[in-house]
């Protein structure tokens, strides 16, 4: 918990408008139809790897 306060106190718009957070791992928010069915340690690879690469097409800046 205390991991998830320090990366949010990072953000600068932390204290403005962060009201809620989802606690949750990458396996309980993937919606990836190739990777999301992995196992954990498979996932979390894969996952990185897509990020990495920007090919992930549900990576949040290629959504906006």
């Amino acid at each position: 918990m205390s991991q998830i306060v320090n990366e949010l106190k990072k953000c600068p718009a932390y204290n403005e408008r962060v009201k809620i957070v989802t606690l949750t791992s990458r396996k309980g928010l993937c919606v990836h139809e190739r990777i999301k069915n992995y196992e954990v340690g498979a996932l979390n690879e894969k996952c990185e790897d897509l990020q990495d690469t920007t090919k992930c097409p549900y990576k949040e800046s290629q959504l906006t």
